[in-house]
């Protein structure tokens, strides 16, 4: 990966010069973001209001990705859907950067004994797959 510097009074500070996928990706990210801080507002329809008579209907101009089986606007429950799956994201990964700063923090001022255990119980925890402790 190429650098890009950026001169300053200073030291130089190297940028990370993003590839095609990245740029891609990161597009994405903030679109999901953006649908997410406004779905109440810009979503089509109530995600929770039942339409019986439209049932599992096809997708159609009115209902791009259609009914489900209670004729509700499957568009407008991702959206919505996407603010909850944001929220655990980040909950998770904040969750993750809290205990593992203190547990860290704590076993590098008590070494010893604590240092060790903490070692062992988070190399019982790499030990395995990452899909599974996420189930």
């Amino acid at each position: 990966m190429t650098e890009l510097v950026v001169a300053t009074s200073r030291t130089p500070i190297r940028l990370p010069r993003l590839r095609m996928g990245e740029w891609i990706s990161a597009i994405f990210l903030a679109a999901l973001v953006l649908i997410a801080l406004t779905a109440p507002w810009i979503t089509p329809f109530d995600p929770l209001g039942q339409d019986l008579t439209n049932a599992l209907a096809l997708p159609t101009l009115r209902h791009p990705l259609g009914t489900d089986d209670l004729g509700r606007d499957i568009l407008s429950r991702l959206m919505l859907g996407t603010r909850v799956s944001i929220e655990v994201g980040f909950g998770s990964a904040l969750l993750a950067l809290l205990v593992g700063t203190s547990l860290g923090l704590w076993a590098a001022y008590r070494r010893g004994i604590v240092a060790g255990a903490v070692m062992r119980i988070s190399d019982v925890l790499l030990a395995f797959p990452a899909v599974l402790l996420a189930m």
